[in-house]
């Protein structure tokens, strides 16, 4: 692999999260220099050329990475197979307790026929403790876990704080072959799901394209809109939204469908004792979404069919 030169550009004018700033922009090759640059504080990165990694992608505040087109980022064969899948280290990306993060037309592709365990946890692009997160034209291929996992840490230990993320964005995105969901949105405030597609979820349980589901029953659900996206292919269910960790101290539920395509939109809960507040999961198929809309219902959330599916505590 060539090395090219560093360009290095003082003053680079970008946009974010509708505001524009300045930041030093550093086009960079090879798999060695991309974490160093991140870490010395480039504030854009712009990926050159096909590179392999080894080790975890960490991301930090006030960074741009985007990739030129073609350009595929891919696991080495042996890579994120540590002893414990939950570990953060065991993930592609992560963006963890950081914010104003965006990550552009780049594709992430792990090794999933390495895992010859069924694997939850060994995620591409892992989203824990972190806000303003725009993900764009962001293809994963053969995760471990999930493609994309928006939640809280899975080793946060009793009596800390599950923080919730944050006003996240995944635009144009797609996630291929991933072992357990193509996407899981654990605890979010904010989280918008556009134009973005979904295939092929198949491994480990639930095996589904979008699955939003609290781990906790502290966990948030709110202002969640998945919009005009697309998902098919799977072992489980195309779309689903689950209380079933939730109870009567739990923050109010918000989660919207909207022109979605692929299948069944499941929503359920093991709980008699649900949010003070409605739930609801919205779905307005406008014609574009094939075959029935169900449940797989315990019997406390209730369904009502037609164009509109409303699940709400009886």
């Amino acid at each position: 692999m060539r090395h090219a030169l560093f360009l290095v550009t003082i003053a680079v004018v970008f946009f974010f999260g509708g505001c524009l700033s300045a930041s030093a922009q550093v086009s960079i090759p090879p798999a060695a220099h991309l974490q160093k640059l991140i870490d010395e504080g480039a504030g854009f990165v712009r990926v050159t050329e096909s590179i392999e990694v080894s080790q975890s992608i960490r991301t930090r505040s006030h960074l741009t990475i985007f990739c030129e087109p073609g350009v595929e980022i891919k696991a080495k064969p042996g890579s994120f197979l540590g002893p414990n899948a939950k570990e953060a280290s065991n993930s592609m990306v992560q963006v963890v307790d950081v914010e104003d993060v965006q990550i552009v037309n780049c594709t992430f592709t792990m090794n999933k026929a390495e895992f010859t365990q069924p694997s939850e946890f060994r995620h591409t692009v892992r989203v824990t403790g972190s806000k303003n997160i725009r993900l764009v034209g962001v293809n994963v291929k053969d995760a471990g876990g999930d493609g994309f996992y928006l939640g809280v840490d899975d080793n946060v230990q009793p009596g800390q704080v599950r923080r919730a993320v944050e006003n996240v964005t995944l635009d144009r995105c797609k996630a291929l072959n991933s072992s357990r969901q193509g996407l899981t949105i654990l605890s979010c405030k904010g989280c918008y799901i556009y134009d973005s597609e979904f295939s092929g979820s198949v491994g480990a349980s639930p095996q589904s394209g979008v699955d939003i589901e609290a781990g906790s029953f502290t966990d948030v659900l709110q202002d969640i809109f998945v919009v005009r996206c697309k998902s098919f292919g799977h072992k489980g269910h195309a779309y689903m939204a689950s209380l079933a960790r939730q109870n009567e101290t739990s923050a109010p539920v918000s989660i919207t469908f909207a022109d979605c395509e692929g299948g069944v939109l499941a929503c359920w809960s093991d709980s008699d004792a649900g949010p003070k507040s409605l739930f609801h999961v919205r779905a307005f198929s406008s014609g574009s979404w094939p075959g029935s809309l169900g449940t797989k219902n315990t019997g406390t959330v209730k369904v009502q069919y037609g164009g509109k599916v409303v699940c709400q505590w009886p």
